[in-house]
């Protein structure tokens, strides 16, 4: 199951991947938000591939979704920096193909890691686990008067 939340308060879109990941779903690795959703007109992305175990995709889906999205940013606002957590080697290896894949096509920065830490301060926060970040991220939505972070449909 994907899991998709934005945290308007923090400009933050958290995706969790479940175990498996199918085609229809490999557009879950690169998040898009309709101009109105982003008060400060960026945001960042963290997907999390950790509990990924079965992944439907290769050279050409991935070419495929890069081109997808190198056209559907040129209307939606892209993300400035999304971080990979893939510690499994088959969502590393994938993650590492979409970055080289994007990279010169799509207007943000990649990291892909396999270390949570890294991934969080890559997105310039403070927090050093996954469980933390989403308890800040849920606070500041509450203390910052936005409510509650919206859930992003996902196929």
């Amino acid at each position: 199951m994907t899991e998709s939340e934005f945290f308007a308060a923090s400009a933050l879109v958290f995706k969790r991947l479940g175990e498996n990941v199918s085609l229809s779903q490999l557009h879950s690795f690169l998040p898009d938000l309709a101009p109105e959703l982003i008060p400060t007109g960026r945001f960042d992305a963290l997907i999390d591939l950790s509990e990924v175990k079965e992944l439907d995709s290769n050279y050409t889906k991935i070419s495929s979704l890069i081109s997808t999205m190198e056209s559907l940013y040129q209307t939606h606002v892209a993300p400035h920096r999304i971080a990979f957590l893939a510690p499994g080697d088959l969502a590393f290896g994938t993650c590492r193909m979409v970055e080289q894949l994007a990279q010169g096509r799509l207007p943000t920065e990649m990291l892909v890691t396999r270390d949570p830490i890294e991934a969080i301060l890559y997105l310039a926060r403070e927090e050093t686990t996954i469980d933390q970040l989403q308890d800040a991220l849920t606070r500041a939505e509450s203390d910052d008067g936005f409510g509650c972070a919206r859930n992003l449909a996902n196929a």
